[in-house]
């Protein structure tokens, strides 16, 4: 492979990559307009947002029980600790 052709998958890799952000970045501003749209309409209709939202149903008061312990995850898989699942765009609709 010649320079020219690094070259050009360079900059079609940083082409896409571009693109991908672009989606992320769009995706990232209608999911903060949707949550803006969610607290006008919970403001509209009275309702707290920062207290419980189901006061017929509070959380469990303490019950002396700690949470269990938790175990590490387990290793990735080589093609995803080697980037080869990254190489490609995720596309979430």
């Amino acid at each position: 492979m010649n320079q020219t052709e690094r070259k050009i998958q360079s900059e079609e890799r940083r082409r896409k990559s571009d693109e991908a952000q672009r989606f992320l970045e769009d995706r990232m501003q209608l999911l903060d307009t949707i949550r803006e749209m969610i607290d006008i309409e919970f403001e509209r209709r009275g309702v707290k947002t920062e207290s419980n939202p189901h006061p017929e149903n509070p959380p469990p008061e303490g019950t002396g029980r700690e949470p269990p312990d938790r175990k590490p995850p387990p290793p990735l898989p080589l093609a995803t600790a080697h980037g080869y699942l990254h190489k490609r765009p995720i596309i979430i609709m």
